[in-house]
């Protein structure tokens, strides 16, 4: 069994109470397999009524933003999609580092409940060609407090060869 990892950043910049996400892929040195990001997860801009109200935001692996009543609009926001390549017909399990949090100005942003929308059934089938692909989705929770300024982001996919 061999296992990488690519870490994913996400650079996000706050003006006011809107948010955007840009990501950003540091690369495993494996020869055939790899970890590649397709499609940029983004919460998209986001609109908060109070800003010093503590907010959690959802984008499911759909790319549809849903939470409680503390934001105004969304636009813009799309599931993540990353591609898996290895040995054809050989199997996968994917997981993610848990929980990322950054502070900034006296408030944090915390990234977490990291889903795909592969199913609960692990491990995954790479298939004939080699490759497999899922959606990507999670939670973003914000303290409250002062949003203004530049936020760095990471999180890491985990995939073990099996």
């Amino acid at each position: 069994m061999k296992k990488i990892s690519a870490v994913f950043t996400h650079h996000l910049v706050f003006r006011a109470v809107a948010a955007l996400f840009v990501m950003a892929l540091a690369m495993p040195s494996a020869r055939s397999q790899a970890i590649n990001p397709i499609t940029t997860m983004s919460f998209g801009e986001v609109i908060l009524i109070d800003e010093s109200a503590a907010t959690t935001l959802v984008l499911n692996v759909n790319g549809v933003v849903s939470s409680g009543s503390n934001f105004a609009e969304v636009s813009g926001s799309q599931a993540g999609v990353i591609e898996v390549t290895g040995t054809a017909n050989s199997n996968v399990s994917i997981t993610f580092n848990p929980i990322t949090t950054v502070v900034n100005n006296g408030a944090s942003l915390t990234l977490s409940d990291m889903k795909h929308d592969l199913g609960d059934t692990s491990p995954f089938p790479l298939g004939a060609g080699g490759f497999l692909s899922f959606k990507v989705g999670g939670t973003l929770t914000a303290s409250g407090g002062s949003l203004d300024g530049a936020y760095e982001v990471n999180y890491e996919v985990i995939v073990d060869y099996i």
